[in-house]
């Protein structure tokens, strides 16, 4: 595939991420900032699971960063069908009345915040290791056998290490998103068990 297909792929996918949260983050259009959201997201896993293998690397940083995107994305996607799940269970009490906010108790909707605050910030450092990958900076190219000594890799390889660090962010991230959406999937199940 060539780079200006994949790159305009990419800005498509940009922009429908932007604006699924504009619409979370608009008044009455939560609930369908999320699903809107959830798909965008796995279209988005599935573009970056067929161009990540075609492209192929056996280079370790390219390597790491579609990981980090792939499990980060995938993640991602079950965080939010935990989501949908919330919502529509709870969509059930308020049915009557569309476009309405969610409501949800007081201990969850901060927990709800930080969630999609989190959201944000995962997509906003995937999107940077995006850029990278997609750029081919030449920092990427880690030589196993150069390394030698601490001080040489410190030194010669700090922006390659910067580039791995970052490649675990987002996935260490979307685990905590995970635990959140799992509380989020247990309110909707008590909200129906009383």
């Amino acid at each position: 595939m060539s780079k200006s297909v994949t790159f305009l792929n990419y800005t498509a996918l940009l922009i429908l991420y932007i604006v699924s949260f504009i619409v979370i983050y608009q008044k009455n259009t939560e609930i369908i900032g999320f699903y809107f959201l959830f798909v965008v997201n796995a279209v988005g896993v599935i573009y970056n699971l067929y161009y990540f293998t075609n492209a192929g690397s056996s280079q370790l940083i390219p390597t790491m960063i579609y990981l980090s995107l792939f499990i980060s994305g995938l993640f991602h996607t079950i965080c939010f069908i935990f989501v949908i799940m919330m919502i529509s269970d709870m969509r059930v009490k308020y049915s009557n009345t569309y476009g309405t906010p969610m409501n949800i108790p007081p201990k969850y909707k901060i927990k709800f915040e930080l969630f999609k605050r989190l959201t944000i910030s995962t997509f906003a450092l995937c999107a940077i290791l995006l850029l990278i990958l997609l750029n081919g900076f030449d920092f990427i190219n880690i030589q196993l056998s150069n390394l030698g000594s601490i001080k040489n890799i410190i030194v010669y390889y700090f922006p390659q290490l910067l580039v791995l660090v970052t490649t675990l962010v987002p996935v260490i991230i979307s685990c905590v998103q995970i635990v959140y959406a799992n509380d989020f999937s247990m309110l909707s199940r008590r909200h129906f068990a009383k």
